[in-house]
C-alpha cells in the first residue's frame, strides 16, 4: 500500500513544476495559479492534498490503496502543519480549504456516507485537478524552458502580483533604484582571439542546469536538487524585504542553506555570499518577472534573472583567491564576474568580462572598474594621442544600512589605441590615395614576394629532405607571408603543409600567445576562465596568423631581441645587438627587391648614359626629348622611393629620441632602433 504512494507523490512533485510554468503561462490559469511565494512549506502541503484526494478516490474504486487510518493520520499531519501557520495568509487559505474539503470527504466515506461520484464531483470543484492534465501537454516546451526550475519557487507571481515591486531602500551604493538597468562601468579590451567567449559558456550552462526541474527535490526551505546533481535556491524573498537589516537577515539564511547543501559551509563563505545576496535589488534588471539562483556543485553560482520578454541577466560567480585593494593578491573572496546579457534568440553580450565585484565576507565590497582618457605624447610633427584606460578598484563598508565608499585607486593603465603624429598620418594619407597607394602597394608585395620566396626556398628544399621540423616551420612562415603564395593557398593550406612536429610546435606557440594575451587584459579573470580560453581548439586562421607573425622571413631579428630581453648578462646584450643587426639587413634585403629601386638605379644610368652621349653634345632633338623624359621618369620614381621614406623615417627618429628620453629600454625600445638603423642605411648605402 505505501509502495503506491510513492510513485504518486514523486508524479505529483514533478507536475507540480510545469503546472506552475503552465499557469504563468496561461491567462485563463492564473485565477487558479498556486499563491505566490510558494514556500517550501506550502508545497508540501499542497502535495500531500493531491496525493490523499488521489489515495482516498482509488480506496473507493476498490483499488489497492493504503488503509483509512494511514489515510486519516496523512491528513493529521497535514492539518498540524496547516495550523502552524508557517506561511503566507494567502496559502494558508487556500490549502486549509482544501484540507477541510478533503476532511469532510474522508469522513464520509470511512462512515459510508460518501461515494466515489460525490468524491469525483468535490474533486472536479477544485481548482488543481484537471489543470495537470492540460500542463502535461507543454512537458517538452517547459523542459526547454531555461527558466522553469525558477518557477518551483517563483511561480512567475510578479505578472499577477507585482512580486518584484521595488523595496524602500534597497541598500544600493549609488541609491538608484530597484527598478533602473544596470549599466557596466567599463568596456574592457577584446581578447581578440578566436576562443569561446565567456558569455557563450555562461549561457550554455545557465541553460542545461534546470533541464532536469522535473526531478527536484526539496533538500532544505529553500533549496531544491535536481537530477542532474545541480541546485536551485529559491531567492525572489529578497526583492521583497523593505528594510536593509530583513534583507541581511533572509540573505544569510539561504546562504546557509546553500552552502549546506553544497558541503561547503564555512563562516567567510557564507557571509561573503550573503552579501551578495543582499544585493540582489541593485541587480535586478528593469522588466524582470522571475529570478533564482543556480549552483552547479563546482563552485560556479550563477543568478539568472528571467524577464517577460524572456532574455535573461546572468551573474556569475565563484569562491577564488581575492584581491585586497591595493591591488596585491587578498584572502578568498566571493568574486562575481561581469553581468552577462542574454537575448530572447539566445545572443550573449558580456560588456565588463573578468572580476567586476568581490565580497570578502568582512562587510567590504571591492568593484573593478575603468575610466578612459588620453595621454599627450611627443611635440611639433610627433605629437599625438594615446588613448589609454585605468583599471581602478573601488573599496566599500557596509554601514548602516548601505554600501559606503572608502575611496577608489588606480592599479593598472592599459593602453587601448597608439595614436599617431602628423607624419604618421600624412604617410597612411599617402598609401590611401587612388593610384598613387595602389602603385606603391602593389611594388611592396613584388618586393615582400620576391624576398620571402627567395628565404623560404632554401627552407622548403631542407624541409622537404630532412622532414626537419624547424626548417618545416620556417618555411612555412616564410610562405605564410607571401603574397602571391597566399592567393594560391588558403591559411588551412598553410598549416597542413606542415610536419605533424611542426603543427605541434606551432599550436604550443599559439596557447603562449594565449597565455600573454590573457596576462595583459585590464580585469583579472579566474583561473579556469584562463585555461578555458587557453585550451580552446584552435582554427586555421589563428594558426596561420602567429604563424606569420612568429616563423620564417622577416621575423628574426623581432627573434633575437625578444630572446636578449629574457637572457641576464652579456648573453642578453649579444643578442639584443644581433637582433638589431639582423632586423636592419632583413628590412634593406626586402627593399632591394622592389621594383621602384630598380626603376630609381635603372633610370638613373639610363640619364647619364644618353646625357652624356654624342647625340645629345651635338643638340639632337629627339636625343634631348628623350633626355627630358628619362629625367622625368627618373624623378617621378625617386619621389615614390624616397618620399614615403622621408615620411616614415623621420617618424621614426622622432619616436626614437622621445623612447630614450623615456629610458625605457625593452625590447619594444630595440625594435625601434632596428627601425631607425635601416633608414639610415638607405640614406647613405642606397643611392
Amino acid at each position: 500500500m505505501s509502495g503506491t504512494r510513492g510513485p504518486r507523490s514523486r508524479t505529483a512533485r514533478a507536475l507540480l513544476v510545469f503546472w506552475a510554468f503552465w499557469a504563468a503561462v496561461s491567462p485563463a490559469a492564473a485565477a487558479v495559479a498556486l499563491p505566490p511565494a510558494a514556500t517550501f512549506t506550502a508545497m508540501q502541503s499542497w502535495l500531500d492534498l493531491k496525493g490523499l484526494r488521489q489515495d482516498v478516490l482509488s480506496r473507493l474504486e476498490g483499488q489497492a490503496a493504503a488503509s483509512w487510518e494511514q489515510l486519516d493520520e496523512r491528513l493529521r499531519v497535514v492539518e498540524a502543519r496547516l495550523a502552524a501557520g508557517s506561511m503566507l495568509p494567502a496559502e494558508q487559505a487556500g490549502l486549509s480549504e482544501e484540507a477541510r474539503k478533503l476532511r469532510e470527504i474522508l469522513t464520509g466515506a470511512r462512515t459510508g456516507k460518501a461515494d466515489a461520484s460525490r468524491l469525483a464531483a468535490l474533486l472536479s470543484a477544485s481548482p488543481q485537478p484537471g489543470r495537470l492534465d492540460q500542463a502535461a501537454s507543454l512537458l517538452p516546451l517547459a523542459a526547454k524552458d531555461p527558466g522553469s526550475a525558477a518557477l518551483v519557487f517563483d511561480q512567475q507571481a510578479a505578472r499577477r502580483e507585482n512580486a518584484f515591486a521595488a523595496p524602500t531602500n534597497t541598500g544600493s551604493r549609488s541609491g538608484s533604484s530597484a527598478n533602473a538597468p544596470f549599466k557596466p562601468q567599463a568596456k574592457a579590451t577584446d581578447l581578440r582571439i578566436p576562443v569561446p567567449s565567456p558569455a557563450r559558456d555562461e549561457k550554455a550552462s545557465a541553460a542545461k542546469a534546470p533541464a532536469a526541474a522535473n526531478s527536484a527535490v526539496f533538500i532544505s526551505p529553500r533549496i531544491a536538487k535536481l537530477a542532474d546533481a545541480s541546485f536551485e535556491a529559491g531567492v525572489s524573498d529578497l526583492l521583497r524585504q523593505s528594510d536593509a537589516r530583513s534583507r541581511t537577515d533572509l540573505s544569510r539564511q539561504i546562504a546557509r542553506e546553500a552552502l549546506a547543501a553544497l558541503g561547503m559551509p564555512d563562516g567567510r563563505r557564507t557571509a561573503a555570499l550573503a552579501d551578495f545576496l543582499r544585493d540582489i535589488a541593485e541587480y535586478r534588471p528593469a522588466g524582470a518577472v522571475a529570478v533564482h539562483l543556480s549552483m552547479d556543485g563546482r563552485n560556479h553560482f550563477r543568478l539568472i534573472f528571467e524577464r517577460g520578454d524572456h532574455s535573461r541577466r546572468i551573474l556569475a560567480g565563484q569562491f577564488l583567491p581575492g584581491i585586497s585593494a591595493d591591488g596585491k593578491p587578498g584572502p578568498e573572496s566571493f568574486i562575481l564576474m561581469g553581468p552577462i546579457e542574454l537575448s530572447a534568440d539566445g545572443q550573449a553580450r558580456e560588456d565588463h568580462p573578468g572580476y567586476w565585484r568581490q565580497y570578502t565576507g568582512d562587510d567590504r565590497r571591492l568593484e573593478w572598474g575603468g575610466r578612459a582618457r588620453t595621454e599627450e605624447k611627443g611635440w611639433g610633427p610627433w605629437a599625438r594621442q594615446n588613448q589609454l584606460q585605468e583599471v581602478t578598484l573601488t573599496e566599500s563598508s557596509w554601514l548602516d544600512g548601505r554600501w559606503q565608499s572608502r575611496g577608489t585607486r588606480a592599479i593598472k593603465t592599459v593602453t587601448t589605441k597608439e595614436g599617431k603624429s602628423w607624419l604618421g598620418r600624412t604617410g597612411d594619407t599617402v598609401m590611401e590615395t587612388p593610384v598613387l597607394g595602389d602603385t606603391l602597394k602593389f611594388c611592396d608585395q613584388t618586393a615582400q614576394t620576391l624576398y620571402t620566396g627567395l628565404v623560404g626556398a632554401p627552407q622548403v628544399i631542407v624541409a622537404a629532405a630532412s622532414g626537419s621540423d624547424t626548417y618545416s616551420l620556417e618555411a612555412g612562415g616564410s610562405y605564410a607571408k607571401n603574397p602571391l603564395m597566399n592567393l594560391l593557398i588558403d591559411e588551412q593550406g598553410h598549416i597542413d603543409r606542415l610536419t605533424a612536429g611542426a603543427k605541434q610546435e606551432l599550436y604550443a606557440k599559439v596557447r603562449a600567445e594565449r597565455r600573454r594575451a590573457v596576462a595583459s587584459q585590464p580585469y583579472p579573470i579566474s583561473p579556469e576562465q584562463a585555461s578555458r580560453i587557453v585550451d580552446a581548439p584552435i582554427d586555421a586562421k589563428e594558426a596561420a596568423a602567429v604563424l606569420r607573425g612568429e616563423y620564417g622571413a622577416s621575423t628574426y631579428g623581432k627573434r633575437l631581441i625578444h630572446e636578449g630581453a629574457g637572457t641576464p648578462g652579456w648573453q642578453g646584450a649579444a643578442l639584443t645587438a644581433g637582433g638589431v643587426a639582423m632586423g636592419v639587413v632583413e628590412s634593406v634585403s626586402e627593399s632591394v627587391c622592389n621594383p621602384i629601386l630598380w626603376a630609381t638605379v635603372g633610370l638613373g644610368h639610363a640619364v647619364a648614359a644618353v646625357q652624356g652621349g654624342a647625340a645629345v653634345a651635338e643638340g639632337a632633338a629627339g636625343a634631348t626629348a628623350g633626355l627630358y623624359a628619362l629625367k622625368g621618369a627618373h624623378a617621378v620614381a625617386t619621389s615614390l622611393w624616397w618620399g614615403p621614406w622621408l615620411i616614415s623615417a623621420t617618424d621614426n627618429v622622432g619616436h626614437l629620441v622621445e623612447t630614450t628620453a623615456d629610458g625605457k629600454f625593452d625590447k619594444e625600445y630595440f625594435k625601434r632602433v632596428s627601425e631607425t638603423g635601416t633608414d639610415a642605411l638607405y640614406l647613405f648605402v642606397i643611392p
